[in-house]
């Protein structure tokens, strides 16, 4: 059926099971390690979202990015909070903020923006399990990526890891 409505809030839900690089079975396939869940609330023009990491065995986790972003209708990004806080061109890939950087802002000329946050208070918002200079970064072929573990993190079969944060999109002054 179809049909017409109002809503306060919009709620989804999705399960991704993830691969290790390093699981590859004699038949070629991989073995799924890590269940990521994630809720994605819309509420107020915002998207609040959280992602539960669930190990499906012990691992390590070497490298997992978060919250990621298509740059395409964007012309600048703007790292926040943290020490790198420039406009650059969205298209220059040397560009990063680093872990204290706890917002990205992305913005047109026509003021369309897209402002990525993360919760820095709770548990891999913290970014504990972050080295280098990348915290947070865009790419030469239109992506940006929040790194959340890149230093070998320790995961317990069945631990729940979170991280929380959100998405805004606006049209309006930068």
């Amino acid at each position: 059926t179809s049909g017409n409505g109002h809503a306060n809030e919009i709620v989804m839900k999705w399960a991704n099971n993830v691969q290790g690089y390093n699981t590859t079975k004699e038949d070629g396939t991989g073995r799924e390690i890590l269940q990521e869940r994630h809720t994605m609330t819309l509420k107020d023009g915002i998207f609040h979202t959280s992602v539960e990491l669930v190990p499906l065995e012990d691992i390590i986790c070497e490298l997992w990015y978060g919250f990621q972003m298509f740059t395409a209708p964007y012309e600048t990004v703007q790292y926040i909070d943290g020490t790198n806080r420039t406009r650059f061109d969205v298209k220059v890939a040397s560009n990063s903020g680093d872990k204290t950087a706890s917002r990205v802002r992305f913005a047109n000329s026509v003021k369309d923006i897209c402002e990525i946050k993360v919760n820095t208070f709770y548990d891999l918002g913290r970014r504990d399990n972050v080295t280098g200079v990348k915290g947070i970064f865009s790419t030469n072929y239109g992506k940006a990526y929040f790194t959340i573990i890149n230093d070998s993190l320790s995961m317990v079969s069945g631990g729940v890891y979170s991280l929380e944060g959100e998405y805004i999109f606006r049209h309006g002054n930068f």
